[in-house]
């Protein structure tokens, strides 16, 4: 994993000086940024990333653009841009225990979900959620996003409630629930009709933590 990371800073990673200039460094830059091309073109970036961040445009649409022409200098300062932003990354994440941590865990949550929403595809051989045309397709993989989202709900709400009961009865279980991940479906059947709509009487959440509160045993979901 050192290796990777090395491997893909040394690629990735740009400097404002010379290339020469680091060859003291363990980690060196592969590449010399423009810097006066950035500063050149400052107020077309701005004016990119207000219309960007008012939702009046998209990253598609901008790169589309500005990709319409042979040579773009504004396109070419914002790829510069986004080199030094990715090598402010990469040092931060190489000299940061914390944020390597923190990085893993969104990867592996990431990957939690991902597999879920397999497993909810899978249901029944996949022929619960499928679709013949575009449409139908988008309908069912916004269903599978959505049983996985209320999944990953009803997992966050016993956790909370379980985490605030133990939290002072007994810390040391609270503890063990705080590395509990939301994201797991082991104890949860996937087989069955599904019905999408607005039901006026709600399932009796405080029956099911009680539930568990009653069971010494918690690791139904997997730990993060």
């Amino acid at each position: 994993m050192a290796e990777e990371v090395a491997e893909t800073a040394n690629n990735r990673l740009v400097g404002f000086n010379n290339v020469s200039s680091y060859e003291k460094y363990i980690l060196k830059p592969s590449k010399q940024v423009d810097k006066a091309l950035i500063i050149k073109e400052w107020d077309n970036i701005l004016r990119i990333l207000v219309s960007l961040a008012l939702k009046q445009t998209t990253q598609s649409q901008v790169v589309r653009k500005l990709s319409s022409f042979k040579t773009n200098a504004t396109l070419k300062a914002l790829i510069a841009l986004d080199q030094i932003m990715m090598s402010d990354y990469l040092l931060d994440y190489i000299d940061s225990q914390e944020m390597r941590s923190v990085v893993q865990a969104s990867l592996c949550r990431g990957e939690s979900y991902h597999q879920l929403s397999g497993t909810i595809a899978k249901v029944s051989g996949g022929k619960s959620l499928r679709g013949k045309n575009e449409i139908e397709l988008d309908i069912a993989a916004e269903s599978i996003r959505l049983i996985a989202n209320a999944v990953i709900f009803y997992n966050a709400t016993l956790l909370s409630y379980l985490y605030q009961f133990y939290l002072k009865a007994e810390p040391d279980k609270a503890n063990k629930i705080s590395r509990l991940s939301p994201v797991a479906w082991q104890h949860i059947s996937f087989i069955g009709k599904y019905e999408f709509y607005n039901r006026r009487v709600s399932i009796n959440i405080q029956e099911v933590i009680d539930y568990f509160m009653s069971d010494s045993e918690i690791d139904f979901l997997a730990v993060a």
